[in-house]
Protein backbone atom coordinates (compact mmCIF):
# COMPACT_ATOMS: atom_id res chain seq x y z
CA UNK A 1 0.00 0.00 0.00
CA UNK A 2 1.28 3.48 -0.94
CA UNK A 3 0.29 6.55 1.03
CA UNK A 4 0.69 10.15 -0.10
CA UNK A 5 0.35 13.15 2.16
CA UNK A 6 -0.20 16.77 1.29
CA UNK A 7 -0.41 19.66 3.74
CA UNK A 8 -1.33 17.42 6.64
CA UNK A 9 -3.87 15.34 4.70
CA UNK A 10 -3.17 11.65 4.11
CA UNK A 11 -4.66 9.52 1.31
CA UNK A 12 -4.66 5.70 1.37
CA UNK A 13 -4.63 3.45 -1.71
CA UNK A 14 -4.47 -0.31 -2.19
CA UNK A 15 -3.12 -0.32 -5.73
CA UNK A 16 0.50 -0.26 -6.82
CA UNK A 17 -0.32 2.15 -9.68
CA UNK A 18 -1.93 5.36 -8.39
CA UNK A 19 -4.17 7.61 -10.46
CA UNK A 20 -5.31 10.00 -7.78
CA UNK A 21 -4.84 13.23 -9.66
CA UNK A 22 -7.58 14.94 -11.61
CA UNK A 23 -6.23 16.58 -14.79
CA UNK A 24 -6.86 20.29 -14.91
CA UNK A 25 -9.59 21.54 -17.18
CA UNK A 26 -9.82 24.90 -18.82
CA UNK A 27 -10.93 27.03 -15.88
CA UNK A 28 -11.23 30.20 -17.95
CA UNK A 29 -14.44 30.97 -19.76
CA UNK A 30 -13.30 30.91 -23.35
CA UNK A 31 -14.44 33.53 -25.82
CA UNK A 32 -14.14 33.89 -29.57
CA UNK A 33 -13.12 37.02 -31.50
CA UNK A 34 -14.49 37.42 -35.04
CA UNK A 35 -12.16 38.03 -38.02
CA UNK A 36 -13.05 38.30 -41.69
CA UNK A 37 -11.66 35.93 -44.32
CA UNK A 38 -13.85 36.92 -47.29
CA UNK A 39 -16.82 39.19 -48.01
CA UNK A 40 -17.30 38.06 -51.61
CA UNK A 41 -17.92 34.29 -51.62
CA UNK A 42 -21.47 33.10 -51.99
CA UNK A 43 -23.28 29.96 -50.75
CA UNK A 44 -20.38 28.35 -48.89
CA UNK A 45 -22.16 25.32 -47.44
CA UNK A 46 -19.08 23.07 -47.56
CA UNK A 47 -15.60 23.95 -46.29
CA UNK A 48 -12.55 22.52 -44.57
CA UNK A 49 -8.95 23.25 -43.63
CA UNK A 50 -5.57 21.78 -44.54
CA UNK A 51 -2.02 22.96 -45.18
CA UNK A 52 -2.46 23.33 -48.94
CA UNK A 53 0.67 25.38 -49.60
CA UNK A 54 3.00 23.36 -47.36
CA UNK A 55 4.06 26.28 -45.15
CA UNK A 56 3.04 24.68 -41.85
CA UNK A 57 -0.24 26.46 -41.11
CA UNK A 58 -3.87 25.66 -41.86
CA UNK A 59 -5.38 27.13 -45.02
CA UNK A 60 -9.09 27.16 -45.88
CA UNK A 61 -10.93 25.66 -48.85
CA UNK A 62 -14.60 25.87 -49.77
CA UNK A 63 -17.29 25.64 -52.44
CA UNK A 64 -19.83 28.14 -53.73
CA UNK A 65 -22.83 25.88 -54.36
CA UNK A 66 -24.93 28.45 -56.22
CA UNK A 67 -22.35 30.33 -58.30
CA UNK A 68 -20.42 27.12 -59.07
CA UNK A 69 -17.02 28.18 -57.75
CA UNK A 70 -14.29 26.51 -55.71
CA UNK A 71 -11.52 28.45 -53.95
CA UNK A 72 -8.87 28.14 -51.29
CA UNK A 73 -7.58 30.89 -49.03
CA UNK A 74 -3.93 31.14 -48.06
CA UNK A 75 -3.42 31.74 -44.35
CA UNK A 76 -0.92 34.60 -44.04
CA UNK A 77 0.78 35.35 -40.72
CA UNK A 78 -1.37 33.18 -38.45
CA UNK A 79 -4.72 34.39 -39.75
CA UNK A 80 -3.79 38.08 -39.95
CA UNK A 81 -4.73 38.15 -43.62
CA UNK A 82 -6.05 35.77 -46.28
CA UNK A 83 -5.40 35.50 -50.01
CA UNK A 84 -8.12 33.88 -52.14
CA UNK A 85 -6.97 31.50 -54.87
CA UNK A 86 -9.46 30.14 -57.38
CA UNK A 87 -9.53 26.39 -58.02
CA UNK A 88 -12.37 26.42 -60.55
CA UNK A 89 -15.10 28.80 -61.73
CA UNK A 90 -16.85 26.20 -63.85
CA UNK A 91 -18.33 23.79 -61.33
CA UNK A 92 -21.84 22.32 -61.23
CA UNK A 93 -23.27 22.73 -57.71
CA UNK A 94 -20.03 21.68 -55.95
CA UNK A 95 -20.68 19.78 -52.74
CA UNK A 96 -19.06 17.53 -50.12
CA UNK A 97 -15.43 18.67 -50.27
CA UNK A 98 -12.61 17.00 -48.28
CA UNK A 99 -8.80 17.17 -48.19
CA UNK A 100 -6.51 14.16 -48.54
CA UNK A 101 -3.12 13.27 -50.03
CA UNK A 102 -4.70 10.98 -52.58
CA UNK A 103 -1.68 10.36 -54.81
CA UNK A 104 0.77 10.00 -51.88
CA UNK A 105 3.10 12.70 -53.20
CA UNK A 106 3.30 14.62 -49.93
CA UNK A 107 0.93 17.48 -50.67
CA UNK A 108 -2.77 17.79 -49.93
CA UNK A 109 -5.28 17.19 -52.71
CA UNK A 110 -9.03 17.75 -52.65
CA UNK A 111 -12.02 15.53 -53.49
CA UNK A 112 -15.58 16.67 -54.10
CA UNK A 113 -18.71 16.09 -56.18
CA UNK A 114 -20.66 18.06 -58.73
CA UNK A 115 -24.10 17.49 -57.31
CA UNK A 116 -26.13 18.64 -60.30
CA UNK A 117 -24.47 16.47 -62.98
CA UNK A 118 -23.42 13.41 -60.97
CA UNK A 119 -19.64 13.78 -61.19
CA UNK A 120 -17.22 12.54 -58.54
CA UNK A 121 -13.69 13.93 -58.82
CA UNK A 122 -10.36 14.68 -57.24
CA UNK A 123 -8.21 17.78 -57.66
CA UNK A 124 -4.48 17.22 -57.87
CA UNK A 125 -2.44 19.82 -55.97
CA UNK A 126 0.76 20.90 -57.70
CA UNK A 127 3.28 23.61 -56.79
CA UNK A 128 1.89 24.13 -53.27
CA UNK A 129 -1.58 25.08 -54.37
CA UNK A 130 -0.56 27.14 -57.41
CA UNK A 131 -1.95 24.59 -59.86
CA UNK A 132 -4.97 22.30 -59.55
CA UNK A 133 -5.69 19.54 -62.06
CA UNK A 134 -9.20 18.10 -62.22
CA UNK A 135 -9.60 14.31 -62.53
CA UNK A 136 -13.16 13.02 -63.03
CA UNK A 137 -13.53 9.62 -61.36
CA UNK A 138 -17.21 8.89 -62.08
CA UNK A 139 -19.59 10.64 -64.48
CA UNK A 140 -23.02 9.29 -63.52
CA UNK A 141 -25.15 11.83 -65.41
CA UNK A 142 -27.43 11.98 -62.37
CA UNK A 143 -27.16 13.44 -58.88
CA UNK A 144 -24.02 12.94 -56.80
CA UNK A 145 -24.61 12.82 -53.06
CA UNK A 146 -21.31 12.66 -51.22
CA UNK A 147 -17.67 11.57 -51.28
CA UNK A 148 -15.32 10.75 -48.41
CA UNK A 149 -11.65 9.63 -48.32
CA UNK A 150 -10.87 6.55 -46.22
CA UNK A 151 -8.58 3.51 -46.28
CA UNK A 152 -11.31 0.94 -46.85
CA UNK A 153 -9.09 -2.02 -47.79
CA UNK A 154 -6.45 -1.39 -45.12
CA UNK A 155 -3.52 -1.18 -47.55
CA UNK A 156 -2.23 2.18 -46.31
CA UNK A 157 -3.52 4.49 -49.04
CA UNK A 158 -6.72 6.46 -49.22
CA UNK A 159 -9.69 5.02 -51.08
CA UNK A 160 -12.90 6.94 -51.75
CA UNK A 161 -16.45 6.20 -50.55
CA UNK A 162 -19.22 7.45 -52.84
CA UNK A 163 -22.89 8.13 -52.18
CA UNK A 164 -25.22 8.41 -55.15
CA UNK A 165 -28.48 10.33 -55.01
CA UNK A 166 -29.54 9.42 -58.54
CA UNK A 167 -29.02 5.65 -58.79
CA UNK A 168 -29.27 5.03 -55.03
CA UNK A 169 -25.99 3.18 -54.53
CA UNK A 170 -23.16 3.43 -52.06
CA UNK A 171 -19.83 2.27 -53.45
CA UNK A 172 -16.11 2.63 -52.84
CA UNK A 173 -13.32 3.30 -55.31
CA UNK A 174 -10.12 1.34 -54.72
CA UNK A 175 -6.89 3.33 -54.83
CA UNK A 176 -4.55 1.00 -56.74
CA UNK A 177 -1.71 3.51 -56.91
CA UNK A 178 -2.53 4.09 -60.57
CA UNK A 179 -4.39 7.39 -60.51
CA UNK A 180 -6.10 6.50 -63.81
CA UNK A 181 -7.49 3.18 -62.56
CA UNK A 182 -10.11 3.19 -59.77
CA UNK A 183 -12.03 -0.13 -59.51
CA UNK A 184 -15.51 0.50 -58.09
CA UNK A 185 -16.95 -1.89 -55.48
CA UNK A 186 -20.55 -1.92 -54.28
CA UNK A 187 -21.27 -1.50 -50.58
CA UNK A 188 -25.07 -1.45 -50.67
CA UNK A 189 -28.20 -0.16 -52.30
CA UNK A 190 -29.35 2.87 -50.36
CA UNK A 191 -32.09 5.16 -51.55
CA UNK A 192 -30.71 8.67 -52.14
CA UNK A 193 -27.46 8.86 -50.16
CA UNK A 194 -27.39 12.57 -49.35
CA UNK A 195 -24.31 12.66 -47.12
CA UNK A 196 -21.66 10.06 -46.31
CA UNK A 197 -18.85 9.49 -43.80
CA UNK A 198 -16.40 6.71 -42.88
CA UNK A 199 -14.87 5.72 -39.54
CA UNK A 200 -14.07 2.60 -37.51
CA UNK A 201 -17.45 2.65 -35.79
CA UNK A 202 -17.39 -0.86 -34.30
CA UNK A 203 -13.79 -0.73 -33.07
CA UNK A 204 -12.52 -3.69 -35.09
CA UNK A 205 -9.73 -1.81 -36.85
CA UNK A 206 -11.23 -1.17 -40.28
CA UNK A 207 -13.28 1.66 -41.75
CA UNK A 208 -17.06 1.41 -41.67
CA UNK A 209 -19.49 3.68 -43.53
CA UNK A 210 -22.47 5.77 -42.41
CA UNK A 211 -24.88 7.62 -44.72
CA UNK A 212 -28.02 9.75 -44.48
CA UNK A 213 -31.14 10.16 -46.58
CA UNK A 214 -32.38 13.72 -46.16
CA UNK A 215 -35.86 13.01 -47.50
CA UNK A 216 -36.73 9.91 -45.44
CA UNK A 217 -34.58 10.69 -42.40
CA UNK A 218 -32.89 7.29 -42.53
CA UNK A 219 -29.37 7.03 -41.14
CA UNK A 220 -27.78 3.67 -41.98
CA UNK A 221 -24.32 2.21 -41.41
CA UNK A 222 -22.38 -0.64 -42.93
CA UNK A 223 -19.81 -2.75 -41.09
CA UNK A 224 -16.71 -3.39 -43.15
CA UNK A 225 -15.91 -7.09 -43.42
CA UNK A 226 -12.81 -8.51 -45.11
CA UNK A 227 -11.24 -5.17 -46.09
CA UNK A 228 -14.20 -3.96 -48.08
CA UNK A 229 -15.11 -7.29 -49.72
CA UNK A 230 -18.31 -7.73 -47.65
CA UNK A 231 -20.55 -5.38 -45.71
CA UNK A 232 -23.21 -5.85 -43.01
CA UNK A 233 -26.00 -3.27 -43.02
CA UNK A 234 -27.50 -1.77 -39.88
CA UNK A 235 -29.70 1.15 -38.92
CA UNK A 236 -28.60 4.05 -36.75
CA UNK A 237 -32.08 5.62 -36.76
CA UNK A 238 -35.25 5.76 -38.86
CA UNK A 239 -37.26 8.91 -39.45
CA UNK A 240 -34.68 11.45 -38.30
CA UNK A 241 -36.23 14.05 -40.57
CA UNK A 242 -33.83 16.09 -42.66
CA UNK A 243 -30.72 14.09 -41.71
CA UNK A 244 -27.80 16.06 -43.15
CA UNK A 245 -24.03 16.36 -42.71
CA UNK A 246 -23.30 13.25 -40.65
CA UNK A 247 -19.91 12.91 -38.91
CA UNK A 248 -18.33 10.65 -36.26
CA UNK A 249 -16.32 11.53 -33.14
CA UNK A 250 -15.72 10.18 -29.63
CA UNK A 251 -18.30 12.05 -27.57
CA UNK A 252 -18.28 9.91 -24.43
CA UNK A 253 -15.41 8.24 -22.58
CA UNK A 254 -15.59 4.78 -24.13
CA UNK A 255 -13.34 3.54 -26.92
CA UNK A 256 -15.94 3.77 -29.69
CA UNK A 257 -16.75 6.53 -32.14
CA UNK A 258 -20.23 7.99 -31.96
CA UNK A 259 -22.33 9.36 -34.82
CA UNK A 260 -23.41 13.03 -34.82
CA UNK A 261 -26.08 14.28 -37.19
CA UNK A 262 -28.19 17.42 -37.69
CA UNK A 263 -31.93 16.87 -38.09
CA UNK A 264 -32.72 19.76 -40.42
CA UNK A 265 -36.50 19.36 -40.18
CA UNK A 266 -36.43 18.60 -36.45
CA UNK A 267 -34.33 21.63 -35.41
CA UNK A 268 -31.91 19.45 -33.43
CA UNK A 269 -28.34 18.18 -33.51
CA UNK A 270 -28.27 14.75 -31.86
CA UNK A 271 -25.55 12.19 -31.26
CA UNK A 272 -25.91 8.43 -31.36
CA UNK A 273 -23.96 6.29 -28.90
CA UNK A 274 -22.67 2.95 -30.12
CA UNK A 275 -23.76 -0.07 -28.06
CA UNK A 276 -21.18 -2.82 -28.82
CA UNK A 277 -23.08 -5.51 -26.93
CA UNK A 278 -26.11 -5.21 -29.23
CA UNK A 279 -24.38 -3.65 -32.25
CA UNK A 280 -26.93 -0.87 -32.10
CA UNK A 281 -27.19 2.87 -31.49
CA UNK A 282 -28.70 4.90 -28.67
CA UNK A 283 -30.02 8.36 -29.55
CA UNK A 284 -28.78 11.15 -27.28
CA UNK A 285 -29.67 14.84 -27.26
CA UNK A 286 -27.47 17.91 -27.14
CA UNK A 287 -28.30 21.31 -25.78
CA UNK A 288 -29.58 24.26 -27.71
CA UNK A 289 -32.09 24.91 -30.45
CA UNK A 290 -31.11 25.04 -34.10
CA UNK A 291 -33.69 26.27 -36.58
CA UNK A 292 -32.83 24.12 -39.64
CA UNK A 293 -29.33 22.93 -38.60
CA UNK A 294 -27.05 22.77 -41.63
CA UNK A 295 -23.61 21.59 -40.49
CA UNK A 296 -21.92 20.14 -37.41
CA UNK A 297 -18.21 19.71 -36.67
CA UNK A 298 -16.39 18.28 -33.63
CA UNK A 299 -13.25 19.21 -31.67
CA UNK A 300 -12.06 19.93 -28.13
CA UNK A 301 -12.61 23.68 -28.05
CA UNK A 302 -12.15 24.34 -24.33
CA UNK A 303 -9.14 22.05 -23.81
CA UNK A 304 -10.84 19.94 -21.14
CA UNK A 305 -10.19 16.57 -22.79
CA UNK A 306 -13.60 15.86 -24.32
CA UNK A 307 -15.12 16.67 -27.69
CA UNK A 308 -17.33 19.72 -28.16
CA UNK A 309 -19.51 20.52 -31.17
CA UNK A 310 -20.07 23.53 -33.44
CA UNK A 311 -23.34 23.80 -35.35
CA UNK A 312 -24.95 26.20 -37.82
CA UNK A 313 -28.67 27.02 -38.01
CA UNK A 314 -29.53 27.93 -41.61
CA UNK A 315 -33.02 29.32 -41.03
CA UNK A 316 -32.17 30.48 -37.53
CA UNK A 317 -29.19 32.57 -38.77
CA UNK A 318 -27.10 31.37 -35.85
CA UNK A 319 -23.78 29.70 -35.05
CA UNK A 320 -23.39 28.03 -31.64
CA UNK A 321 -20.82 25.83 -30.00
CA UNK A 322 -22.00 23.09 -27.67
CA UNK A 323 -19.83 22.51 -24.63
CA UNK A 324 -19.53 18.85 -23.69
CA UNK A 325 -19.60 18.99 -19.89
CA UNK A 326 -19.60 15.34 -18.85
CA UNK A 327 -18.76 13.15 -21.84
CA UNK A 328 -22.11 13.72 -23.48
CA UNK A 329 -24.31 13.56 -20.38
CA UNK A 330 -24.67 17.34 -20.21
CA UNK A 331 -24.29 20.07 -22.82
CA UNK A 332 -24.18 23.87 -22.61
CA UNK A 333 -24.98 25.96 -25.66
CA UNK A 334 -22.84 29.04 -26.28
CA UNK A 335 -24.19 31.28 -29.03
CA UNK A 336 -21.31 32.49 -31.18
CA UNK A 337 -23.31 34.87 -33.36
CA UNK A 338 -26.96 35.69 -34.11
CA UNK A 339 -28.39 37.38 -37.22
CA UNK A 340 -25.82 35.52 -39.31
CA UNK A 341 -27.86 35.43 -42.50
CA UNK A 342 -28.10 31.85 -43.77
CA UNK A 343 -25.53 30.21 -41.49
CA UNK A 344 -23.93 27.53 -43.65
CA UNK A 345 -20.55 25.81 -43.62
CA UNK A 346 -18.48 25.26 -40.48
CA UNK A 347 -14.90 24.11 -39.91
CA UNK A 348 -12.59 23.84 -36.89
CA UNK A 349 -8.80 24.25 -36.88
CA UNK A 350 -5.91 26.02 -35.14
CA UNK A 351 -5.48 28.94 -37.52
CA UNK A 352 -3.12 31.14 -35.50
CA UNK A 353 -0.75 28.48 -34.16
CA UNK A 354 -1.50 28.98 -30.47
CA UNK A 355 -2.52 25.37 -29.90
CA UNK A 356 -6.24 26.01 -29.39
CA UNK A 357 -9.04 25.25 -31.83
CA UNK A 358 -10.55 28.19 -33.73
CA UNK A 359 -13.87 28.15 -35.62
CA UNK A 360 -14.51 29.01 -39.28
CA UNK A 361 -18.05 29.87 -40.45
CA UNK A 362 -19.91 31.07 -43.54
CA UNK A 363 -23.00 33.27 -43.87
CA UNK A 364 -24.60 32.22 -47.14
CA UNK A 365 -26.72 35.31 -47.81
CA UNK A 366 -24.01 37.73 -46.67
CA UNK A 367 -21.42 36.22 -49.07
CA UNK A 368 -19.05 36.16 -46.11
CA UNK A 369 -16.62 33.81 -44.39
CA UNK A 370 -15.20 34.47 -40.92
CA UNK A 371 -12.88 32.83 -38.44
CA UNK A 372 -13.35 33.05 -34.71
CA UNK A 373 -10.18 33.24 -32.62
CA UNK A 374 -10.24 31.09 -29.50
CA UNK A 375 -9.15 33.10 -26.45
CA UNK A 376 -7.24 30.09 -25.12
CA UNK A 377 -3.54 30.34 -25.86
CA UNK A 378 -1.93 27.02 -25.06
CA UNK A 379 1.47 28.61 -25.56
CA UNK A 380 0.86 30.46 -22.28
CA UNK A 381 1.15 27.35 -20.15
CA UNK A 382 3.55 27.53 -17.18
CA UNK A 383 7.26 26.71 -17.49
CA UNK A 384 8.92 23.61 -16.08
CA UNK A 385 9.55 23.87 -12.31
CA UNK A 386 13.00 23.60 -10.68
CA UNK A 387 13.39 20.58 -8.38
CA UNK A 388 14.83 20.78 -4.85
CA UNK A 389 14.64 17.50 -2.90
CA UNK A 390 15.44 14.64 -3.08
CA UNK A 391 18.71 15.47 -4.72
CA UNK A 392 19.55 13.69 -7.92
CA UNK A 393 21.03 10.19 -7.40
CA UNK A 394 20.24 10.26 -3.66
CA UNK A 395 20.70 6.83 -2.03
CA UNK A 396 19.39 4.88 0.95
CA UNK A 397 16.21 6.93 1.35
CA UNK A 398 13.93 5.67 4.11
CA UNK A 399 10.69 4.29 2.65
CA UNK A 400 8.76 5.30 5.78
CA UNK A 401 8.29 8.71 4.17
CA UNK A 402 10.00 10.45 1.28
CA UNK A 403 9.30 14.15 0.82
CA UNK A 404 9.46 15.80 -2.58
CA UNK A 405 9.65 19.56 -2.97
CA UNK A 406 10.38 22.00 -5.75
CA UNK A 407 10.31 25.73 -6.43
CA UNK A 408 6.71 26.75 -6.94
CA UNK A 409 4.97 29.62 -8.68
CA UNK A 410 2.20 31.62 -7.04
CA UNK A 411 0.55 32.27 -10.41
CA UNK A 412 -0.15 28.61 -11.20
CA UNK A 413 -3.18 26.56 -10.18
CA UNK A 414 -1.37 23.42 -9.07
CA UNK A 415 1.34 20.81 -9.48
CA UNK A 416 1.45 17.26 -10.79
CA UNK A 417 4.01 14.76 -9.44
CA UNK A 418 4.94 11.36 -10.88
CA UNK A 419 7.19 8.69 -9.38
CA UNK A 420 8.19 5.66 -11.44
CA UNK A 421 10.50 2.64 -11.39
CA UNK A 422 11.60 3.33 -14.98
CA UNK A 423 12.97 6.44 -16.63
CA UNK A 424 10.25 6.41 -19.32
CA UNK A 425 7.52 6.51 -16.65
CA UNK A 426 5.78 3.52 -18.18
CA UNK A 427 4.82 2.09 -14.78
CA UNK A 428 3.75 4.76 -12.30
CA UNK A 429 4.51 3.92 -8.68
CA UNK A 430 2.90 7.09 -7.28
CA UNK A 431 1.07 10.02 -8.84
CA UNK A 432 -0.44 13.05 -7.16
CA UNK A 433 -1.98 16.42 -7.88
CA UNK A 434 -1.41 19.33 -5.49
CA UNK A 435 -3.49 22.50 -5.39
CA UNK A 436 -1.74 23.99 -2.36
CA UNK A 437 2.03 23.98 -1.90
CA UNK A 438 4.98 22.56 -3.88
CA UNK A 439 5.51 19.69 -1.45
CA UNK A 440 4.35 16.08 -1.41
CA UNK A 441 5.24 13.11 0.75
CA UNK A 442 5.13 9.47 -0.33
CA UNK A 443 5.21 6.46 1.97
CA UNK A 444 5.61 2.72 1.51
CA UNK A 445 7.66 2.68 -1.67
CA UNK A 446 9.56 -0.55 -2.19
CA UNK A 447 12.95 -0.89 -0.58
CA UNK A 448 16.15 -1.43 -2.51
CA UNK A 449 14.65 0.10 -5.63
CA UNK A 450 15.74 2.92 -7.93
CA UNK A 451 12.98 5.44 -8.61
CA UNK A 452 12.60 8.38 -10.96
CA UNK A 453 10.52 11.49 -10.39
CA UNK A 454 9.47 14.70 -12.11
CA UNK A 455 6.91 17.49 -11.67
CA UNK A 456 4.96 19.83 -13.90
CA UNK A 457 2.80 22.85 -13.14
CA UNK A 458 -0.55 23.79 -14.62
CA UNK A 459 -2.75 26.83 -14.96
CA UNK A 460 -6.16 27.51 -16.53
CA UNK A 461 -4.67 26.90 -19.97
CA UNK A 462 -3.30 23.45 -19.23
CA UNK A 463 -0.17 21.55 -18.26
CA UNK A 464 3.30 23.01 -18.65
CA UNK A 465 6.46 21.10 -19.51
CA UNK A 466 7.81 18.43 -17.20
CA UNK A 467 10.78 19.32 -15.03
CA UNK A 468 14.09 17.59 -15.51
CA UNK A 469 13.99 14.02 -14.26
CA UNK A 470 15.75 13.01 -11.05
CA UNK A 471 16.44 9.60 -9.56
CA UNK A 472 16.89 8.18 -6.06
CA UNK A 473 17.32 4.76 -4.49
CA UNK A 474 15.51 3.51 -1.41
CA UNK A 475 17.26 1.66 1.41
CA UNK A 476 17.54 -2.12 1.11
CA UNK A 477 14.82 -4.00 3.01
CA UNK A 478 15.77 -6.23 5.88
CA UNK A 479 14.35 -9.44 4.42
CA UNK A 480 14.51 -8.53 0.76
CA UNK A 481 11.68 -8.50 -1.77
CA UNK A 482 10.95 -10.26 -5.02
CA UNK A 483 10.97 -7.57 -7.70
CA UNK A 484 10.55 -9.92 -10.64
CA UNK A 485 7.79 -8.66 -12.88
CA UNK A 486 5.17 -10.96 -14.31
CA UNK A 487 4.57 -11.16 -18.04
CA UNK A 488 1.67 -9.05 -19.26
CA UNK A 489 -1.67 -10.76 -18.78
CA UNK A 490 -3.44 -9.18 -21.75
CA UNK A 491 -3.02 -7.04 -24.85
CA UNK A 492 -3.07 -3.47 -23.54
CA UNK A 493 -1.71 0.03 -23.97
CA UNK A 494 0.44 0.42 -20.86
CA UNK A 495 1.31 4.07 -21.35
CA UNK A 496 1.61 7.01 -23.70
CA UNK A 497 4.34 9.32 -22.48
CA UNK A 498 4.37 12.25 -22.38
CA UNK A 499 0.72 13.11 -22.91
CA UNK A 500 0.15 15.94 -23.78
CA UNK A 501 3.31 15.93 -25.93
CA UNK A 502 5.13 18.56 -27.93
CA UNK A 503 6.55 16.76 -30.95
CA UNK A 504 7.33 13.18 -29.96
CA UNK A 505 5.96 10.60 -27.54
CA UNK A 506 6.42 6.94 -26.68
CA UNK A 507 3.55 4.45 -26.82
CA UNK A 508 4.07 1.33 -24.68
CA UNK A 509 2.07 -1.75 -25.61
CA UNK A 510 2.00 -4.97 -23.57
CA UNK A 511 1.62 -8.34 -25.26
CA UNK A 512 1.17 -11.71 -23.51
CA UNK A 513 2.56 -13.30 -26.67
CA UNK A 514 4.16 -12.04 -29.86
CA UNK A 515 1.83 -10.54 -32.47
CA UNK A 516 1.64 -8.26 -35.49
CA UNK A 517 0.55 -4.72 -34.65
CA UNK A 518 -0.55 -1.78 -36.80
CA UNK A 519 -0.44 1.65 -35.18
CA UNK A 520 -2.16 4.65 -36.81
CA UNK A 521 -3.03 8.23 -35.81
CA UNK A 522 -6.52 9.66 -36.42
CA UNK A 523 -8.04 13.05 -35.81
CA UNK A 524 -11.18 13.34 -33.66
CA UNK A 525 -13.41 13.30 -36.73
CA UNK A 526 -12.06 9.84 -37.57
CA UNK A 527 -9.81 10.77 -40.49
CA UNK A 528 -6.59 8.75 -40.62
CA UNK A 529 -3.62 11.12 -40.58
CA UNK A 530 -0.64 8.79 -40.54
CA UNK A 531 0.49 5.21 -40.06
CA UNK A 532 3.12 4.96 -37.34
CA UNK A 533 4.19 1.36 -37.76
CA UNK A 534 3.11 -2.10 -38.85
CA UNK A 535 5.02 -5.25 -37.99
CA UNK A 536 5.75 -8.05 -35.53
CA UNK A 537 6.32 -7.32 -31.83
CA UNK A 538 7.58 -9.73 -29.14
CA UNK A 539 6.05 -10.86 -25.87
CA UNK A 540 6.29 -8.24 -23.12
CA UNK A 541 6.45 -4.46 -23.32
CA UNK A 542 7.15 -2.84 -26.68
CA UNK A 543 7.89 0.89 -26.93
CA UNK A 544 6.81 2.58 -30.16
CA UNK A 545 7.93 6.10 -31.00
CA UNK A 546 5.40 8.67 -32.25
CA UNK A 547 6.62 11.62 -34.30
CA UNK A 548 4.12 14.46 -34.38
CA UNK A 549 6.29 16.97 -36.22
CA UNK A 550 3.99 16.89 -39.25
CA UNK A 551 0.80 17.29 -37.20
CA UNK A 552 -0.82 20.48 -36.00
CA UNK A 553 -1.79 20.99 -32.38
CA UNK A 554 -4.94 19.19 -31.29
CA UNK A 555 -6.52 16.04 -29.93
CA UNK A 556 -5.76 12.78 -31.73
CA UNK A 557 -6.66 9.13 -31.40
CA UNK A 558 -3.85 6.54 -31.42
CA UNK A 559 -5.23 3.21 -32.62
CA UNK A 560 -3.37 -0.08 -32.16
CA UNK A 561 -4.74 -2.99 -34.21
CA UNK A 562 -3.79 -6.55 -33.20
CA UNK A 563 -3.41 -9.29 -35.82
CA UNK A 564 -6.25 -11.22 -34.13
CA UNK A 565 -8.70 -8.38 -34.87
CA UNK A 566 -8.70 -6.65 -31.48
CA UNK A 567 -8.21 -2.88 -31.40
CA UNK A 568 -7.09 -0.49 -28.69
CA UNK A 569 -7.41 3.30 -28.73
CA UNK A 570 -5.66 6.03 -26.75
CA UNK A 571 -6.43 9.72 -26.78
CA UNK A 572 -3.34 11.93 -27.29
CA UNK A 573 -2.97 15.70 -27.08
CA UNK A 574 -0.34 17.46 -29.20
CA UNK A 575 0.59 20.98 -28.14
CA UNK A 576 3.22 22.90 -30.12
Amino acid sequence: MIKLTEHGIRYFYSFIVILLFIPPTSLAQITFEQHEISNDFNACFYMGTADLDGDGDEDLYGTDYWDNNMSWWENVDNGTSWIENSISTNCASPKSIWSVDLDSDGDIDLVNVYHAIGQFMWWENSDNGATWTQHVLIDDDSFAGGIFPSDIDGDGDQDLVLGYEGNSNITWLENTGDMEDWPEHTIAWFFTATFIYAEDLDGDGDQDVVATNFNTGHVFWWQNEDNGANWTEGSVIFGFEGAKNVIAAQINDDEYFDVICPGYNLDVIDWFEFDPDNTSWIQQSTAGTFDAPQTVKAADLDNDGDIDLVGSAYDGDKISWLENVDYGDEWIEHELILDYDGAGGVAIADLNGDGSMDIITAAVYENSIHWWENSLNLNERPPAPLLNLPENNAVDLDTTMITFNWIGDQDVDGYHLQVSEDSMFVTIAAEADSHFIPVFSVTDLRGGTEYYWHVRMYNEIGYGEWSVMRSFTTVEPVNGVDNQEELPGDFAISALYPNPFNSSATLTVSLPESANLKVCVFDVSGRELMQVTEGSYPTGLSRIGLNGSNLTSGVFIIRVAHSDGRTLMKKAVLIK
